[in-house]
């Protein structure tokens, strides 16, 4: 079986200095600093499908004043720019920007004043995490990409309406002490992450999980799926948040900036 640090079939080097695998990593000319970050992730995501007409938002503390940057309401992810980005106070309020915040900002409030992790946040109603949120069924983690939610996926069962008040989202960041991967029932997902790469990452993979636990109990049935061996997992699980999560979201800077450079405007 091939090891994560056969460097001469994964493309990388060892430093004369280090016996650990290097990745070389092919040139990236993207986003540069965190409003043309969230348009590149608002794109990225509605290629792979997040595309519910004008649902969803993605938010990035700014890390000093307790203010994040936000996509704005009502334009649609595939046409975001950087220019778009809305820039936030903590209880929700507009405070630079020409567009409009979303009516459920306080999703994001709530878990960017409660958590410290959440320096990312994703939201939206992709189809099958939607589906097995519904239908109260937290997906089992059976691959290797999979891995990097493993443990971290959390489901809230309960559908108490929209969020549209700041004591709400408070009352929701308060069922989710840990956890990165958020199923909400009769509503959508969540993805948290330590910068945007991460939560766009996750988000991918979450929607990716939901779609294989489908179709595997399609498939065999619920519980038939083979696990990864426990001594493989962690080591798994390792790779895909050094090494999964850049390549993955350099790839698809590359492939975004390539298509629709405005989106860095």
């Amino acid at each position: 079986m091939m090891s994560f640090m056969d460097s001469e079939t994964l493309g990388g080097v060892r430093s004369e200095t280090s016996t650990v695998w290097q990745p070389i990593w092919p040139p990236v000319e993207g986003p540069k600093d965190v409003r043309a970050s969230l348009a590149c992730a608002a794109r990225i995501l509605a290629k792979e499908g997040f595309s519910e007409n004008y649902a969803g938002h993605i938010s990035c503390s700014d890390g000093s004043t307790g203010n994040f940057w936000c996509t704005p309401w009502g334009k649609w992810w595939g046409e975001m720019c950087a220019s778009d980005m809305i820039l936030l106070n903590p209880d929700g309020d507009v405070v630079q920007g020409q567009w409009g915040a979303t009516p459920a900002i306080h999703i994001h409030t709530g878990i960017h004043n409660a958590r410290p992790d959440a320096t990312c946040v994703v939201h939206n109603h992709p189809r099958f995490a939607t589906l097995l949120a519904s239908h109260a069924v937290i997906p089992t983690v059976f691959t290797q990409t999979g891995l990097i939610l493993e443990g971290e996926i959390r489901l809230i069962s309960d559908y108490t309406g929209a969020i549209s008040n700041k004591s709400e989202g408070a009352a929701l960041a308060g069922q989710l002490p840990s956890g990165t991967a958020i199923l909400l029932a009769n509503h959508g997902a969540i993805t948290i992450g330590e910068s945007i790469p991460h939560a766009v990452f996750k988000a991918v993979v979450l929607e990716l999980i939901c779609r294989q636990e489908y179709d595997s109990r399609v498939m065999c049935g619920p519980g038939t799926a083979q696990l990864i061996p426990e001594e493989h997992r962690h080591s798994l699980k390792r790779v895909q948040a050094e090494i999964s999560v850049k390549a993955y979201w350099e790839g698809a800077v590359r492939s975004i900036v390539e298509d629709c450079p405005e989106v860095l405007q």
